[in-house]
């Protein structure tokens, strides 16, 4: 290997023809050798000259086999995590559906299961869109519940598709009756965010008190839990007083939910509105409860 590199050093000084004559003086000494030993030359040599190409060659090698690894892994990756993301998603709705069967039969008509699918954030409150509407039989006014408690109303509706009222909005109104002295109350929110108890002066409403719906209106049923009460506010001396409470169900946190819808109603004069026949027109319906299709 010694004399290999020597060669090459003259070589490149310039001395070409001693090089030349020192290289064939060389190979005609190697080819004299037995074929044991020229093997053995001629891989020193190779290892020798050709180990920068050959180790270039590796790195290169090395290099494109890594990104393709790294991008295989990066796939799997994701799709693993996808894969996670579902399951991860079947596990909360398989803990939903026990308490949504435990709701049913307490419900006092027929319960249709609907999901939210968008919400528009600029409405104080928030409008929530949820994923049925009149193929469903749904009609405004009709109020949307989870188990924990009230979510809102049906706002609008439309086909395949439902505006939801939030509880949260300003505009919409509950009446309801305290848990333990029965007496009423309307929950509303004046800004979005916060929700209020307005009721008599002389009403006997502590805090810790439970609020269900009373069913004025005939919007929310008698029954549904709303909130309990928080907070009696300080007001001037009137016949209405405030209290802070909170919901049982927050509205901005829910994904699935039942729509109750109402029986038929009987217009002025007899006969049924048209808006009630469509409601109970046949449809892929037709059992008096629906399960929830989390």
């Amino acid at each position: 290997m010694l004399i290999l590199r020597w060669l090459l050093l003259v070589a490149l000084r310039g001395k070409e023809l001693v090089s030349l004559a020192m290289i064939v003086v060389f190979s005609l000494w190697l080819s004299g050798l037995p074929e044991p030993s020229r093997r053995a030359w001629r891989s020193g040599m190779a290892g020798t000259i050709l180990f920068p190409v050959q180790a270039a060659v590796d790195q290169v090698r090395f290099r494109v086999g890594m990104k393709a690894e790294i991008a295989r892994l990066q796939r799997e990756n994701a799709s693993l995590m996808a894969e996670n993301a579902r399951l991860s998603q079947l596990e909360r709705e398989s803990r939903r559906i026990p308490s949504y069967e435990a709701l049913m039969p307490a419900l006092p008509s027929r319960a249709v299961a609907a999901r939210v699918v968008s919400r528009n954030p600029v409405r104080l409150g928030g409008v929530w869109e949820i994923d049925a509407g009149l193929e469903r039989g749904f009609q405004e006014g009709m109020a949307a519940a989870t188990p924990q408690g009230v979510v809102g109303r049906i706002l609008t509706v439309h086909e395949g598709r439902s505006d939801l009222q939030s509880l949260l909005d300003p505009e919409c109104r509950v009446a309801v009756l305290s848990t333990r002295s029965r007496n009423p109350g309307i929950v509303y929110s004046p800004d979005g965010s916060q929700t209020l108890l307005e009721f008599s002066a002389t009403s006997d409403i502590r805090v810790g008190d439970s609020l269900v719906s009373w069913g004025a209106g005939g919007t929310f049923p008698r029954g549904l839990p709303v909130g309990k009460v928080s907070q009696i506010l300080k007001t001037p001396a009137n016949v209405l007083r405030t209290a802070r409470i909170v919901p049982f169900q927050d509205p901005w946190t829910v994904e699935d939910l039942v729509v109750l819808v109402r029986p038929p109603v009987l217009r002025v004069g007899g006969g049924l509105s048209q808006a009630s026949i469509d409601s109970v027109a046949p449809r892929r319906d037709t059992t008096s409860r629906e399960r929830p299709k989390l």
